[in-house]
């Protein structure tokens, strides 16, 4: 796993390589979305948004790129994704386990990539209003670029998550950046606040929302 950086030299370019594009075929059609990959004590998944992974689908893969956007390896999926509704039954939240990892140019173990739980701590359970926010993804209009976003949390969803509230931020989340990851910079640290999920709003682009890190716990 990437070794995490000191507090004093901290910076967001650094946990890039920590969400991956994921492609599911669906009907023919292959769709995409942004991913993580996290360990569980029978395997490593790849989690991402229920209906990014959730659907039935004859293949899914992902695609792990470094922090200077080189293509490093792809990693097939097993064919059957396991929903989790976290504490809420509302989560949009589903896993895959990762069956395979081939390496572009060399062998790449699974130990090896950037795994959730070993990045960086959790944000507190409510971030202020005002904080700094940084979202990573794939989003749709990029054609298979890993995108980052800057903005600050606006505020917060509580009609279904009042304990640990969902954001509203100003980043802006498009279609395909759905399942990566939202950090934020909390008491000048960087912590990983939720995982975004695009909600249409237009043609293209959403008011970003994030689901809080600590309500979809698995």
């Amino acid at each position: 796993p990437t070794p995490t950086p000191s507090p004093q030299t901290q910076s967001i370019n650094d946990y890039l390589d920590t969400v991956v594009a994921i492609y599911c075929r669906q009907n023919g059609s292959l769709i995409s979305g942004s991913g993580f990959i996290t360990a569980r004590s029978d395997g490593y998944y790849v989690a991402s948004n229920q209906h990014v992974l959730g659907a039935v689908s004859d293949t899914c893969f992902a695609e792990y790129f470094d922090n200077s956007s080189r293509l490093v390896a792809t990693i097939l999926l097993n064919d059957k994704a396991w929903v989790v509704t976290g504490q809420h039954a509302d989560a949009d939240f589903a896993l895959r386990k990762i069956d395979s990892v081939a390496g572009e140019t060399e062998y790449i173990p699974v130990t090896s990539l950037p795994e959730v739980n070993s990045i960086t701590d959790l944000c507190s359970t409510q971030v202020a209003i005002g904080t700094e926010v940084y979202t990573i993804g794939f989003p749709s209009y990029a054609n298979g670029s890993r995108i980052l976003t800057e903005g600050t949390i606006t505020g917060y969803d509580y009609v279904h998550y009042s304990d640990n509230p969902n954001y509203f931020i100003s980043a802006t989340i498009d279609a395909g950046s759905s399942g990566g990851l939202a950090y934020a910079r909390e008491n000048g640290e960087l912590c990983i606040l939720g995982q975004p999920t695009w909600i249409s709003v237009g043609t293209y682009a959403s008011s970003g929302v994030v689901q809080n890190m600590h309500t979809i716990k698995w």
